[in-house]
Parts: structure tokens; C-alpha cells; sequence
């Protein structure tokens, strides 16, 4: 979990204190509701109020004043971080942990020294000081504001590559383009960060700074999203999209956090936004994997997100007589057929299991209405490929599929007759049977070097052994590993 500003609060009152999202959210609008009364004057009266709110949450929350934003508790698992940028340059991203990480030194400060540096934003609060060199720093600057990508990145660092994500849900601050930012000469409060700031005794410069902050981060949001379009259903943004165009004059006369709750309000009742938040909670509570962190943290690369064929970098040799029991098997499947049928391909490492499968989906790739490849080297590997296929080729329907609905997609009319291909189902304790979505039109290839496996073929003779070679396929290896004219001087030699 991350944040910036007072999403930065709130990661220290979900993250650190533990607090429920209820008691988090009454907390966050009672310090909001206190430290932007109107009658505070100037930056310094504001700091001082923010300071007073956050002990009184501290001994709310039977807490000392002196608590450390490091959990020294091996038992937490719900990693967090505060974003702030130093005075000298509001580009510069740094990260205040709750944790210990071993990219990052431990930084011995305290919750409120960090609330203060991540809710200092410009011309509002006084710079923080915080730590034994006193080092200064203001909330979030350009660049920083959306901290989504360092997110993916310390999970990555803490988690490992492997690790799977069901969900990124990233809330903002309202889109630039329609809140309002009053002129210099206005008197009016106006939006800034989800939170109304003063007045118009801020110089015009802080203005343009929060309004160039916002476009900031609603374009890393696009940003993330455009990479995450392959990956249907795993990044979920909620921010204030419509406010008061040409409706500035209205907007001053009302209450302040009036406002902000009628725009939220609005927001959060649009059809849209309700179907959003439904597939959100569904797939944070579902648990259910749909990527790596390896993968998210390709940012640049949307064929990483693909569930493309294995490449066959080396010769491929044709093993004829398993290769003529898959072709069979085709042209003796009955139109209409509704059972599933099943081919298992067992062997020993390297006696070319993926490339014959592999092959055979290449060559009859038109048969089917999908070929769909799938990771089968854990289930979670698995319930993640198939979610990813359901989702995109299910359409509408599917586009938030659980594991469960994924099943049910390729069990039914709208998968078409299909060819699912699980490569290197190798663990001897993994459960196939309840992964795959038996029962439909379509073709099931396992491969594996677990030789039981072979026991989940539909037939017997479906299931393959690839064993020795025969002569003929020995030769063609050694002729084409080696480069070798295919003169028959040479065969024989091989």
C-alpha cells in the first residue's frame, strides 16, 4: 500500500495504527474538517493544528506520540510506504517504509514526523524537518504524486518476481480538467489534492503547481492502465471525473466539504462506477491471481502481458507415430461432439514434449475457434492463464471472470470448440482434474514428466509416451544439430 499527501495519512492509519477502513475514513474527515477551517490563518497556524490532530489520533488510538513508523513485527503482513519529495527539488520521490527492506536503509522516524512531511503541501503547511540531519521535505511533488509504479516495483523487490497480483486499485484526486482552480484574484477556496486548500493569499504560481500535480497523475494513471489493457480486469482507478464546469460562482457559495461529498456522491452512484467497484471487491476477495509482478513491471511491454505458443528456437524433429495419434484424433471426433477429449504427452526432460504440442497447435491452429496456452506449473499459474483467456475472448460478460466463471466459459456455447495446451504440468501433488473445464467441445493437450499424468487421458491409446526415438527420427536430429547436407553419404555416416 502507498500514498501520497493525505493518501499518505491514510496508509499510516490502515498500514500502522490498524485501524479499519470505517474508523480511517471518520479519522481522515474529522482532521480535514479541523485543519481547513476557514478561520486559520497562514501556514504556520495550519501546521500546528495538523500536529495537535495527529496526537490526538495517536492517544485515540492508545498509542505513544513517539511511535515509529517501522513495524518491527514479523507477523504484519500488509507492507506499506509515504511518499514526500525534499524542499530542494519537488521532483525527487522519497519513500518513507513501514517496513525493512533491503534496498532501502531503515529510516528511524517517527508516524507523526512523516504525516507532517507527507501532508506539507506548498503554501498550505510549513516543510516538515524530520530525522537527526533535519532534512526537509513538502508533500508529493510532479512525478510523484502517483506513486502506483513504485508500488509494483517494492512489491516486486519484497515479494519476488513470481509472486501473483489479483488487483492494483489506485484512487485519485479528481481529474484537472474539471475541478475548479480559481484566478489569483479569486477569493474562493478551490480543490487541490481531494482536500480544500486557502485562499487566495497563495501566490498564482502554487495554483498552476497543483493543477501541473493533478495532470501528473491522472497521466500515470492512463499510463498504467494502457500497459494493464491486455491484463482485462486487474487495474481498478476511482477518481472525481465531472465537477463544475462554468459553475465556479455556485461553487463558491456552498460549503466546502459539502461539495467535496456531493461530488463524491455523484461519482460513486454512476452505473459505470458501481459495476467497477462490484468487479473490484470481487477480485481483491477472491484472492485469485490474473499476473506476475514479473510481468506488471514490464512497464513498456504489452506483449508481455500476451499468453502466446512457445517459440521453437530449436530444429523441431517430427516424432511420426505420436504425431499420427493426435491427427487421428482430430478427424475422429464426431461433429458435435460435447465430451471433452484429452491427449497427454509424457516424457523425460528434453524428449520434446512442448515442441511436439507445440507443433501440432501451429499446424492446426485454424481447426479451432481458440488456442489457448497455459502455465502449468502451479495452480496458481494455471488459474491465472485462464482467467486472463476467458476475460479477453469472453468479452463483456467475462471481462472480470473469477477462476469458477473462467471454467464455466470454456464449458460452454460462447468458447467454441477450442484447444486448451497446459505445458509442464509437472508437480506430482497438483490436482489437474479440478483446474480443467471438462465436459465441453474442444481438445485438452497436457504435457508433463510425471508419467501418472498420463492416467487424465481420455482414452488410453491418447496417452503419449515419447520414449526412445525411432532410427529414422535419430538421424534427422543429427543431421540438422549438426548442419549437415541431407545427402544420403551423410545419413548413413549419422
Amino acid at each position: 500500500m502507498a500514498g501520497a499527501d493525505f493518501g499518505g495519512l491514510v496508509v499510516i492509519m490502515l498500514v500502522v495504527l490498524r485501524m479499519s477502513a470505517e474508523a480511517a475514513r471518520d479519522a481522515f474527515l474529522k482532521i480535514c474538517a479541523n485543519v481547513y477551517k476557514k478561520e486559520i490563518q497562514g501556514d504556520e497556524e495550519r501546521t500546528r493544528v495538523l500536529r495537535k490532530c495527529i496526537e490526538d489520533l495517536l492517544k485515540e488510538q492508545d498509542q505513544p506520540l513517539d511511535l515509529s513508523l517501522l513495524i518491527d513485527d514479523p507477523k504484519v503482513t500488509c507492507l506499506g510506504f509515504i511518499v514526500a519529495s525534499p524542499t530542494a527539488d519537488a521532483r525527487t520521490m522519497h519513500k518513507f517504509l513501514t517496513y525493512y527492506s533491503t534496498s532501502i536503509p531503515p529510516e528511524q522516524l517517527t508516524v507523526i514526523e512523516v504525516a507532517l512531511a507527507t501532508c506539507a503541501a506548498q503554501g498550505y503547511f510549513l516543510p516538515a524537518s524530520i530525522g537527526p540531519l533535519r532534512r526537509q521535505y513538502s508533500s508529493a511533488g510532479l512525478g510523484s504524486g502517483n506513486p502506483t509504479r513504485e508500488l509494483l516495483s517494492e512489491a516486486l523487490s519484497q515479494f519476488g518476481k513470481d509472486q501473483y497480483v489479483s488487483a492494483i486499485v489506485s484512487f485519485g484526486s479528481g481529474h484537472p480538467g474539471v475541478l475548479p482552480f480559481p484566478s489569483s484574484s479569486s477569493s474562493s477556496p478551490f480543490l487541490s489534492k481531494a482536500i480544500l486548500s486557502s485562499t487566495s493569499q497563495n501566490p498564482p504560481n502554487h495554483l498552476q503547481f497543483y493543477q501541473e500535480l493533478l495532470e501528473d497523475c491522472e497521466q500515470t494513471s492512463q499510463e498504467i492502465s494502457r500497459q494493464t489493457s491486455n491484463l482485462v480486469g486487474i487495474y481498478f482507478r476511482f477518481s472525481v471525473e465531472q465537477g463544475f464546469q462554468g459553475r465556479k460562482k455556485d461553487f463558491e457559495l456552498q460549503d466546502e466539504f459539502g461539495t467535496i461529498a456531493s461530488l463524491v456522491d455523484a461519482y460513486a452512484s454512476m452505473h459505470e462506477t458501481e459495476r467497477r467497484l462490484d468487479h473490484c471487491v470481487t477480485q481483491v476477495c477472491s484472492r485469485e491471481g490474473v499476473t506476475t509482478l514479473e510481468r506488471l513491471n514490464h512497464v513498456g511491454g504489452n506483449h508481455e502481458f500476451e499468453r502466446e505458443l512457445p517459440s521453437i528456437t530449436s530444429p523441431f524433429i517430427m516424432r511420426h507415430q505420436p504425431w499420427a495419434k493426435m491427427v487421428n484424433e482430430l478427424d475422429s471426433i464426431p461433429e458435435g461432439q460435447r465430451s471433452t477429449r484429452v491427449i497427454v504427452i509424457t516424457g523425460m526432460p528434453g524428449a520434446g514434449k512442448t515442441w511436439l504440442a507445440t507443433r501440432f497447435a501451429q499446424e492446426y491452429y485454424n481447426f479451432f475457434s481458440h488456442v489457448c496456452f497455459i502455465d502449468g506449473q502451479s495452480e496458481a499459474t494455471i488459474k491465472a492463464d485462464t482467467m486472463h483467456h476467458a476475460r479477453s475472448k469472453g468479452g463483456m460478460v467475462y471481462s472480470q471472470a473469477t477462476f469458477k466463471d473462467a471454467l464455466g466459459f470454456f464449458r460452454g456455447d460462447r468458447s467454441g470448440n477450442c484447444l486448451l495446451f497446459y505445458d509442464n504440468v509437472d508437480k506430482e501433488d497438483l490436482d489437474l482434474v479440478k483446474l480443467l473445464p471438462l465436459g465441453r467441445q474442444g481438445l485438452i493437450i497436457v504435457t508433463s514428466r510425471d508419467h501418472l499424468k498420463g492416467e487424465l487421458a481420455s482414452e488410453s491409446h491418447l496417452h503419449i509416451e515419447l520414449d526412445v526415438m525411432t532410427e529414422d527420427e535419430a538421424i534427422e536430429t543429427i543431421i540438422q544439430t549438426s548442419r549437415l547436407p541431407n545427402s544420403a553419404e551423410n545419413r548413413l555416416a549419422a
